[in-house]
């Protein structure tokens, strides 16, 4: 998912934890995570869930999944082969991207991008 749908730092079903509790705290020490958290995500049944979390954050005993009705926006979730290589966050374009459409963690709309026609116009420039 080239996405990064944050986590409300108050959710009642999450606990903040301190660097000295962190089994990896190479994450939140890392430049690489401004968030200071990995979380893997779900779309089920049209709703949009946070089904794991490590950093500095942890799910309290027997919480997860958490159904995220504090999310609303777009997702890109990227398929295919690589066509354009960006070493940049999300810049990076693959042959098909899947759009999601979330307003309060509920799927509104989806839809697919064909990005082939980009390599083909690359191949006849060159």
């Amino acid at each position: 998912m080239m996405s990064s749908p944050l986590v409300p730092a108050d959710h009642e079903m999450l606990i903040k934890q301190r660097d000295s509790q962190i089994p990896d705290a190479s994450i939140t020490r890392s430049s690489a995570c401004w968030r200071k958290y990995f979380g893997t995500w779900e779309v089920k049944d049209r709703r949009f869930y946070l089904v794991s979390i490590e950093g500095m954050f942890k799910f309290k005993e027997g919480s997860s999944p958490v159904f995220a009705h504090w999310f609303s926006g777009e997702l890109r979730v990227p398929g295919g082969e690589i066509i354009q290589y960006a070493h940049m966050g999300y810049h990076s374009v693959y042959e098909e991207d899947m759009f999601i459409l979330i307003e309060e963690g509920i799927v509104k709309k989806t839809w697919i991008l064909d990005n082939r026609s980009l390599q083909k116009e690359k191949s006849a420039d060159a």
